[in-house]
């Protein structure tokens, strides 16, 4: 079935110069949303023709809005926006965080478009601030009609299809006041004996600006916010770049999260960042954390959320989900087929929480395209571009369980062997591991920097079947590798059960405090709607045990710390 793309459109009415001189805010108040269904709006129609209704940016129109639940096609946004007070050789840029899927956006006519529903490059507004004050109808009527249409199956996913969809603004929208030559983002690339590279990526004018403008400052913090080091970067065109060397650095790990920051400051604008030293490495088939045994703890995590399915409530709430896992002994999270917010990552840093995330995938079946396949790499590029600083990002997926490709054909194996070695040098300065696919079933590793499987025998009930597995899976068999003769393996990559089945229920508020979402299943299956949780439990005769719900949860969560 084609099906039109998850789109997002936003008309900008930039306002007379008013408000804040401050380099950064949140747009976040007065959208307006209405979906388009057949994507028949124009410039000249739209704004009597649709439905409009108060919006939340930073929040799918699923979560929004109860008619919407599973709407995923166009649907478009708009908002006024009070810029702050001209200022000489400065430049607005509008940050949308991300917005699934297609993004297409106008600012009082100049245009700007992006592809991909987790990550977005920031939308400028190009033309100098006193010929765009008043909305333009004559560049409006240029509106590009939304009329691509794409394979739901062949664009990167994640698990929305199985929970709630998820569509348009789903992270904050902010607006940044640059200079005409700006930086873009800083890469700060640490090694444990103390050297540091520096790269920062210059867009914008290239002869416009005064001449400090072209000169770049960077000053290294430690953790405890003294200066470390601090110089020059020399610029190359697009790119300025620096070296530096902090003497005796102090490590980044689970139980001490130092964190360094960086200044990278140019006429009109600072950017901050932090960055930790830390190094993961294999040995003989084992993990080292900056040169220590590292026996990796980790949960699954879905990350998704009671109200804002893929937006979390709050950083606050993202930290406390880290100490918690923590407190619980877990030393690493799987953020599952997502590219999560930043939020996340940064509470990863701080609290010390290991990180292994990776690409949403573009469906479950099986089905892969080239152009499903690129949209996936693409989507890497722009997740590792993003998150480059992050010492607790650790690992990173290209596929799970073979979702997206079939393994028996021999064209798809030699596109994930080449897209291993490709990602795996594009990480190679951060020192992270790739894992061609975390596998299980029919899968297999063709080349991967360790040699995980997901089994799911309930334990204590199947502790046996368990155990047996467990002692053919350490021996290294087969089965671990492509039986096509195409696998590259040493031999003593780690071996880590990624997925395991082990089950338990959760206690729940009072039915009528219960989420929205509490009464679907996934795909029909009965089994599936969390809803029937408490007619199961007469049905299988469990009341006959348990006096009720709360009770037999209980129940569950003993037998499943056993």
């Amino acid at each position: 079935m084609r099906m039109a793309i998850k789109a997002f459109t936003s008309f900008i009415g930039l306002l007379a110069a008013i408000g804040s001189p401050a380099q950064t805010r949140v747009i976040d108040q007065n959208w307006q949303f209405s979906p388009d269904p057949k994507a028949q709006f124009t410039a000249a129609t739209v704004g009597r023709a649709a439905t409009w209704r108060a919006a939340k940016a930073s929040l799918s129109w699923n979560a929004q809005y109860d008619d919407l639940r599973d709407y995923a096609g166009v649907g478009r946004y708009r908002v006024n926006v009070a810029l702050p007070a001209p200022q000489a050789f400065k430049r607005e840029l509008i940050h949308f965080g991300a917005v699934d899927y297609l993004t297409r956006v106008w600012v009082n006519g100049q245009f700007g478009e992006h592809e991909g529903g987790y990550t977005l490059t920031p939308i400028p507004n190009t033309a100098p601030l006193k010929e765009v004050l008043a909305p333009n109808s004559a560049k409006n009527a240029a509106l590009l009609p939304l009329e691509q249409r794409l394979e739901y199956n062949e664009i990167p996913h994640g698990k929305q299809n199985w929970y709630v969809q998820t569509s348009g603004l789903w992270q904050p929208v902010t607006l940044e006041t640059v200079p005409l030559r700006y930086v873009a983002w800083v890469h700060v690339t640490p090694h444990n004996g103390g050297d540091v590279i520096i790269e920062a990526k210059l867009a914008g004018s290239t002869n416009s600006g005064p001449p400090a403008a072209k000169l770049l400052t960077a000053t290294l913090f430690d953790p405890y916010g003294q200066t470390v080091g601090q110089l020059g970067l020399t610029a190359d065109g697009a790119m300025a770049r620096g070296q530096a060397h902090v003497a005796n650095p102090m490590l980044w790990d689970g139980d001490h999260p130092n964190l360094y920051s960086i200044e990278v400051s140019t006429s009109g604008q600072v950017v901050h960042s932090r960055f930790g030293f830390r190094e993961l490495t294999t040995s003989d088939g084992r993990l080292y954390l900056n040169g220590k045994p590292f026996y990796m703890r980790a949960a699954l995590d879905q990350d998704f959320y009671p109200v804002g399915i893929y937006t979390p409530p709050s950083a606050a709430f993202i930290r406390q989900e880290m100490l918690t896992s923590k407190a619980m002994g877990l030393n690493m999270l799987r953020c599952h087929i997502k590219v999560p917010d930043p939020r996340y990552l940064e509470a990863a840093d701080e609290t010390g929480m290991l990180v292994w995330y990776e690409i949403p995938v573009w469906n479950d079946a099986y089905h892969w395209t080239p152009d499903a396949a690129q949209r996936g790499v693409d989507t890497f590029h722009a997740e590792v571009e993003r998150d480059w600083n992050h010492p607790s990002i650790v690992i990173q997926s290209i596929m799970n369980e073979q979702w997206g490709m079939d393994s028996t054909q021999a064209n798809q194996r030699a596109w994930l062997l080449a897209t291993f070695r490709d990602l795996k040098q594009l990480t190679a300065p951060l020192g992270r591991f790739i894992d061609d696919d975390s596998a299980c079933c029919k899968g297999f590793h063709l080349q991967s920097d360790f040699a995980d499987w997901h089994n799911y025998y309930s334990i204590p009930d199947h502790a046996k079947n368990w155990a047996d597995w467990v002692q053919d899976y350490a021996g290294r068999p087969k089965w671990l590798l492509s039986p096509y003769g195409d696998a590259v393996s040493s031999g003593h990559e780690p071996l880590l059960v990624s997925d395991f089945g082990n089950w338990g229920l959760p206690q729940l508020p009072p039915p009528g405090e219960l989420p929205w979402w509490f009464p679907r299943d996934f795909n029909g299956h009965e089994l599936a709607r969390a809803g029937g949780v408490f007619d199961r439990l007469h049905t299988y005769g469990f009341d006959r045990i348990y006096p009720d719900y709360h009770a037999f949860a209980l129940a569950t969560e003993r037998h499943e710390y056993l």
